[in-house]
């Protein structure tokens, strides 16, 4: 999506008053690709995104990122994009 249909989209819509800012960075590594988001509207916030096949699946973490887990937040709707926005 371009910038100015997003602009557009954001006019038009009532539902995206709220926004999380965010800059992502994307790679792949082990055969997983990692989407690691930092929310820039908190400090010191960062998720890290796997899809998996199954929840059975392991993750194969890259040291510079099994490094900095600190928590687990797969199903808490706290992190959630949605409930991110609402802070």
């Amino acid at each position: 999506i371009f910038e100015c249909e997003m602009q557009d989209y954001i006019k038009n819509y009532s539902l995206l008053k709220k926004l999380v800012a965010k800059k992502r960075y994307i790679f792949n590594q082990n055969g997983f690709k990692f989407e690691v988001d930092e929310c820039l509207s908190f400090k010191k916030l960062v998720i890290c995104e796997v899809e998996l096949e199954s929840e059975e699946t392991e993750i194969i973490f890259p040291d510079p990122i099994k490094q900095q887990i600190v928590y687990e937040v797969t199903g808490i709707k706290e992190f959630s994009n949605y409930n991110l926005a609402d802070r």
